[in-house]
């Protein structure tokens, strides 16, 4: 809101006498300036301030690194994600990883449904020099915004948002980009570029139907801090890959490691063979110091062993003697 002016009646200084402007006449190319000049001065940043964020898109991937899928409508159940979704189905590439840092055991919560500024990821990559995405969903998030900058939706970590009449979120934590994000789209930088614009993580706390336009509110007093959740993360996770110490990158390392064991002994064998899939089909390796990818059997010929199989043979049945020698050690 902007104080109301007060009219010339009530102003204690006597106005000063104007003349009446002259006409102003442009050229071809003067005249082309001056719409120019008009439009952009139309689109002023006080203007953009009063407008409602808004639904742009919707997308999901019914699996792990399949292609993401506009949708208009969908359905959001609370504390999965939108029906059809991989991360909905606990089936996503990073599933693997994302243990919840609250409760032992469990799923990070904020990996139900993730949100980002279309308007600052453009922005982030003008600035950069980088090729623009062919469609903000290859990004690979699932809400798609307008009208609301990345910044607005960093500072919304701790509190809820409504989307629409039905949904509503709450906001865990900030959402960095990948390098497999970057090798997919072919976009060298792009990790760097949209490091602070590439959107947030949130949970499901009310489902219901989303659909496009649907307007964003922040819902107000609802900022709780002890509900956050970021999850088993390293030191350096939240830190731009360009300004990581050497001991972040040793840390980022252990932490996947830790992670990955925990995966091996919840018999996650599954989720460690997607996000080998996922990573080898763009050349990555997804596991702490492993090979590089293997390539697929011959026709009629046996499959290799791969990264996965290896870690359980050698692997479980160390973790299974190790914890059979607990109870012994303890004992008088």
């Amino acid at each position: 809101f902007y104080p109301p002016r007060r009219p010339p009646c009530c102003d204690p200084t006597p106005a000063a006498p104007t003349r009446e402007p002259r006409p102003v006449r442009f050229g071809p190319l003067e005249e082309r300036s001056h719409q120019q000049k008009m439009t952009s001065a139309s689109r002023s940043p006080r203007r953009r301030a009063n407008t409602t964020p808004v639904v742009d898109g919707i997308f999901i991937a019914p699996s792990a690194s399949a292609p993401m899928q506009r949708r208009h409508s969908v359905q959001v159940i609370a504390g999965q994600g939108i029906v059809g979704d991989r991360y909905a189905k606990a089936a996503g590439t990073y599933d693997v990883l994302l243990a919840s840092s609250k409760t032992p055991g469990e799923r990070e919560p904020g990996r139900s449904i993730t949100l980002v500024s279309a308007d600052d990821v453009e922005k982030a990559l003008d600035a950069a020099g980088v090729q623009p995405l062919e469609s903000i969903g290859d990004l690979r998030r699932n809400i798609v915004l307008r009208g609301i900058s990345a910044k607005e939706l960093l500072d919304a970590i701790g509190s809820e948002v409504t989307i629409g009449p039905e949904v509503v979120v709450f906001v865990h934590r900030h959402c960095p980009p990948c390098m497999y994000n970057e090798k997919r789209n072919c976009r060298p930088g792009m990790m760097e570029a949209v490091w602070l614009e590439a959107g947030v993580n949130c949970e499901v706390v009310r489902g219901g139907t989303l659909r496009e336009g649907d307007q964003v509110k922040l819902k107000p007093d609802s900022f709780r801090p002890d509900k956050i959740d970021c999850g088993l993360q390293s030191s350096g996770f939240f830190t731009r890959p360009s300004k990581r110490t050497a001991q972040q990158v040793r840390d980022g390392v252990a932490t996947n490691r830790r992670s990955l064991e925990a995966a091996l002994l919840r018999g996650d064998v599954e989720g460690m063979r997607r996000a080998e899939a996922s990573y080898g089909a763009v050349g990555l390796a997804f596991y702490p110091n492993a090979a590089a990818p293997k390539p697929p059997a011959a026709e009629g010929g046996e499959r290799p062993m791969g990264v996965v199989e290896a870690f359980v043979i050698v692997l479980l049945p160390v973790a299974v003697l190790f914890s059979m020698w607990r109870p012994w050690e303890q004992q008088p």
